[in-house]
């Protein structure tokens, strides 16, 4: 049985450097993109708590369609003419779509016609106009659409989701050629709190996490298209409210990271102890190759050390927002 490892950061922690640490291992396969079917909104996290939270027989029908429209943008393969998508279907040889069909049938009960106003907050304004003027003319039937019912067990469901999870994987795996040790998912679990991360790990039948973090000065400045914080305010502004944001993902960090199935390593120490930080991780996963035979064709520590310490280049514009966040956060500087 294949065994799962997540892997991933905190935004600009360095979660892609450990994608490309992984892929220098012939005992670890990374699926290509992103694996974002488990935590997604509308994911199978979603999913779940419709079916047995909710119960909602309402609920349970957009659950289920909001789960499929996912799941057709995952697996769309993004060309010049399509619509962006994570390409899921080109990365299993086209079984993605069929696996998340086949997982469909085996959970619901069965079909029954339905309308709803729910559908009617989906259409356009121009479809939701026509068919108002239309229902005058037109029996109720004419409007009414498929919906599902699905009252599965608990344990039935699990056992139909981590069937399609790890028929995905190996359809992945074989369309490589590989014979892989553990399955490396980038960013498969939302690992700030222990419900997501708990609820996350049911669907796998060995897991593990890796979590990578860096210095907050550096992540400051290195936010892709600097996201998750406001634009038009001045550097110390957006310095108090990264802060926030910062403290937030990792308010539950030092239990989480005494897990005894996570690792927990900084982005700077892979680089400046590479060796050493590489033998923690062979032997958290139980890995037989020795740290010194990877040929750093994918992850190269000499490269990555441009990444260190980048906030001591920063002018003067910025003085006064990584000193508030040397305030802040001290116990998270990285100042070896």
């Amino acid at each position: 049985m294949i065994k799962t490892v997540h892997f991933g950061g905190f935004a600009a922690s360095g979660g892609s450097a450990l994608r490309d640490l992984f892929y220098e291992y012939d005992d670890i396969f990374v699926f290509p993109a992103e694996f974002r079917l488990l935590k997604e909104k509308n994911g199978l996290l979603d999913l779940e708590r419709s079916l047995f939270i909710s119960k909602s027989p309402d609920n349970i029908d957009l659950a289920i369609k909001d789960f499929k429209s996912l799941s057709i943008n995952l697996a769309r393969i993004t060309t010049k003419l399509k619509r962006i998508g994570f390409s899921y279907d080109k990365y299993t040889e086209n079984q993605f779509s069929l696996l998340i069909n086949k997982f469909i049938e085996e959970i619901i009960n069965y079909r029954y016609p339905f309308n709803s106003h729910n559908y009617d907050f989906r259409k356009s304004y121009i479809k939701s106009q026509l068919d108002r003027y239309a229902a005058k003319l037109l029996p109720y039937s004419f409007f009414e659409r498929d919906a599902y019912m699905a009252y599965p067990s608990y344990e039935n469901y699990l056992k139909s989701a981590k069937k399609l999870l790890l028929n995905i994987f190996q359809a992945a795996i074989n369309k490589e050629n590989s014979n892989p040790k553990y399955i490396a998912l980038h960013n498969v679990v939302n690992h700030f709190t222990f419900e997501e991360i708990f609820s996350s790990a049911r669907y796998f039948d060995d897991f593990k996490m890796v979590i990578i973090d860096r210095d907050p000065r550096d992540i400051f400045i290195d936010f892709p298209h600097h996201r998750y914080i406001p634009k038009n305010i001045d550097n110390l502004e957006k310095a108090k409210c990264f802060v926030q944001f910062f403290k937030a993902l990792r308010l539950n960090i030092n239990e989480i990271k005494k897990l005894e199935f996570c690792l927990l390593i900084s982005f700077e120490e892979l680089i400046n102890n590479y060796d050493k930080t590489l033998n923690k991780i062979d032997n958290f996963l139980v890995i037989n190759k020795k740290s010194k035979n990877l040929e750093k064709k994918y992850f190269s520590p000499l490269d990555s050390s441009k990444n260190i310490r980048k906030y001591k280049k920063l002018g003067n514009e910025y003085k006064l927002a990584i000193k508030y966040i040397e305030q802040e956060l001290p116990e998270y500087l990285y100042n070896n």
